[in-house]
């Protein structure tokens, strides 16, 4: 017989749908099903407790435990809030022991200015001019030069300061979202 001659074959299906109810129709015994499930829980919280429904766990296993972790978040609030104001504080005095600091050098070169230009008078008034010259032009260049090396470190120092009081508020956000 001819492929031509031979009556069409049913198609065959390899799916395991297909195999199962072909052993079905044939009487073959079959195992029961097993089923696999997942199941996936995510919970997210922020802030120093727990919430409530794990607070009571907690109590049910350990009565007071609950009073417990709330008294330990309370006590952490307050060190935190304390050690904040101290960093305050001593920033604020850093603050003034700078300004008084700046006060004294303008003051101290003011003098300095006004001596250089003072003996410099003197001199030419006595017939050292060239001296005369001489003086006040090293002290103009004195002063001109303070100034600016004197602006260019208070912006470095600027700069210094603002990093580090990013730096201190970024540990401290970073302890806020870790408790």
């Amino acid at each position: 017989m001819s492929k031509a001659d031979q009556p069409p074959r049913p198609e065959r299906s390899n799916t395991p749908q297909d195999l199962v109810q072909a052993a079905a129709r044939a009487g073959a015994q079959l195992p029961p099903a097993i089923t696999i499930s997942t199941q996936i829980a995510m919970q997210q919280q922020s802030g120093p407790l727990p919430p409530p429904e794990i607070l009571k766990k907690y109590n049910e296993i350990d009565p007071g435990m609950a009073l417990q972790i709330v008294n330990m978040a309370k006590d952490e609030a307050n060190h935190r809030r304390k050690m904040e104001a101290e960093v305050m504080l001593i920033q604020g005095r850093d603050q003034i022991s700078q300004r008084r600091s700046e006060l004294l050098g303008q003051i101290f070169g003011l003098l300095i200015a006004l001596a250089g230009i003072g003996g410099s008078v003197y001199e030419a008034a006595h017939g050292a001019q060239l001296a005369a010259t001489a003086l006040v032009s090293a002290t103009l260049i004195a002063i001109v030069s303070a100034f600016i090396l004197g602006r260019q470190a208070l912006l470095k120092l600027k700069e210094q300061d603002f990093k580090h009081q990013r730096d201190i508020q970024s540990q401290l956000a970073g302890d806020e979202s870790t408790k």
